[in-house]
């Protein structure tokens, strides 16, 4: 009876371990529907103080917290490589042995003897990092970085290229602050925003050939938000500082959120509770 007993415990022991759930120790997210089933989710920095930023295991902790799509960043290199990095400088999150390069100086053979990132992994190209999670979202808002107008259409034209190469145009945003580039990525593209801070440029945006417009969630106004429901338009709001910024803005009719708090914001999306 007490071998029986004994046994018995061992067993509920060992299901309680076993039982998936949502906790504050980094583990899974267990995704058994969802709370709110009508917002995409963008992990913007993904995880901030658990992952480094553009990192393959960023990209992880937003997969593993269920995250609809990641944003971020890619720049070129001095030998016309795009790699996944913000720039110019190196000194965001990388351990460069001469920090007070930007990336641009960088040849990619030399970044990747002379540099990692802060967790220890290699900074990765555009197809490198792809090749890894271009099965992870149903997104990919990919931020084209310029630092030399001479290169807009040979980084324009690249970039267009890997995307089609892992046929994920339909599931890619491409933005950037240069618009001089976008227009380029426009001209061959399917999928584009426009990153704007002032909100009267999106009624002089409404004939053009943006299907995102991409803004500050603080800049918005319901006026706005009413102008771009009634276009084809698709507007994203960042970025959610934490959970009760993104229901801020979800309660302001906005569907598609950037956050940084990817973890709290996907509990909530996913349960419902906080």
């Amino acid at each position: 009876m007490r071998l029986r007993i004994l046994l018995s415990l061992m067993l509920l022991l060992l299901l309680a371990w076993c039982k998936p759930s949502i906790s504050d120790t980094g583990e899974n997210i267990i995704n058994t529907g969802r709370f709110l089933d009508d917002v995409i989710v963008v992990a913007h920095v993904g995880a901030p103080y658990e992952a480094t930023y553009n990192s393959l295991g960023w990209f992880a902790l937003a997969k593993k917290y269920w995250a609809d799509a990641v944003e971020f960043d890619i720049s070129l290199t001095k030998d016309n490589q795009h790699v996944v990095m913000h720039g110019p400088s190196m000194e965001m999150n990388s351990t460069c042995q001469h920090l007070m390069k930007n990336v641009a100086e960088y040849t990619l053979e030399e970044l990747k003897a002379d540099c990692a990132l802060n967790n220890g992994e290699p900074i990765r190209t555009l197809e490198e990092m792809l090749l890894e999670i271009k099965d992870w979202f149903d997104y990919y808002f990919i931020e084209l970085k310029v630092y030399d107008q001479n290169k807009i259409s040979l980084q324009a034209d690249d970039v267009a290229k890997t995307i089609k190469t892992f046929s994920l145009e339909n599931k890619t945003i491409v933005t950037s602050y240069d618009h001089d580039a976008l227009k380029k990525v426009v001209n061959q593209w399917i999928v584009w925003w426009r990153d704007t801070y002032t909100p009267n440029e999106f009624t002089h945006l409404n004939n053009s050939a943006y299907e995102y417009f991409l803004t500050d969630f603080r800049v918005l106004d319901n006026s706005i938000i009413d102008f771009i429901a009634h276009t084809d338009r698709k507007l994203v709001a960042y970025t959610a500082s934490d959970l009760a910024q993104f229901k801020q803005i979800y309660d302001m009719w906005i569907r598609i959120i950037m956050t940084d708090d990817i973890k709290n914001t996907m509990h909530y999306v996913l349960s419902g509770s906080n």
